[in-house]
């Protein structure tokens, strides 16, 4: 039994479409940029074992929510029932035909800011998608904290390596403790601090070699107990060195 050939991949005009029958292509990108990239961050995480996209708003809580160094103890953006609502749901729009998502789906790689907390996440979506879209982002915030996760960063400097659109990449490290017996953080060790610090710079080292060094800042930071507040022990902003 033969198999038949597969059919070449083609996109039908769509012109029974309004959209696409009465709007011009800049009018329909405006539209899609409009859709995808209104919100300030998309934070990728796992959702029931599959990566996915949590889109926020920024927070507003005080002066200091937007700074990087209170990423983790108050992630940037909102967490709302809104957030979580299908209706700002972005991906329905570039599943709907193909020709949407020919025209669109550069728009979600190059157009937002991606965010994620610094473990297997982020390292698990760039192997999800092709090169060219790791390629295009253009925005991205890594969070990090924890002995453990700065071994992560071994794994994601690879990524980042690869990511050559990058115009933007925040990264911090919070060199506190998180007691989980008693949902309390303090602060390290002297010693153990430095010791951390310096993996810290060692990996700072290897993204100066980068051809798109300048796209990155690293932080380092701590929580002071006693002032209830995060403290940045040292930044590097490879743009300005």
């Amino acid at each position: 039994m033969e198999v038949p050939p597969p059919k070449p991949n083609i996109n039908c005009s769509q012109l029974q479409s309004p959209l696409f029958a009465k709007l011009s292509t800049e009018i329909r990108l405006k539209i899609y940029a409009y859709v995808l990239n209104d919100r300030p961050f998309l934070h990728i995480s796992y959702c029931y074992k599959r990566l996915g996209i949590q889109a926020s708003w920024p927070n507003n809580r005080d002066e200091y929510s937007d700074h990087i160094a209170f990423r983790q103890y108050i992630p940037q953006g909102n967490f709302s029932y809104l957030a979580h609502n299908t209706h700002f749901n972005l991906l329905p729009l570039i599943k709907s035909c193909r020709l949407i998502y020919t025209e669109a789906i550069d728009l979600l790689y190059s157009g937002n800011t991606f965010d994620f907390r610094m473990r297997k996440e982020f390292v698990n979506f760039a192997r999800s998608i092709p090169p060219n879209r790791l390629e295009s982002i253009r925005f991205l915030n890594l969070d990090a904290s924890g002995n453990s996760r700065l071994y992560h960063l071994l794994y994601a400097e690879e990524v980042l390596s690869r990511m050559k659109g990058l115009r933007s990449c925040y990264i911090s490290f919070d060199l506190s403790v998180t007691d989980a017996s008693i949902g309390s953080r303090y602060e390290l060790p002297e010693v153990l601090q430095r010791s951390w610090l310096a993996r810290v710079a060692s990996s700072v080292n290897t993204l100066r070699n980068l051809e798109h060094s300048t796209a990155f800042i690293v932080e380092a930071i701590h929580y002071v107990p006693d002032e209830h507040r995060y403290e940045v022990i040292q930044k590097w902003d490879l743009a300005n060195e």
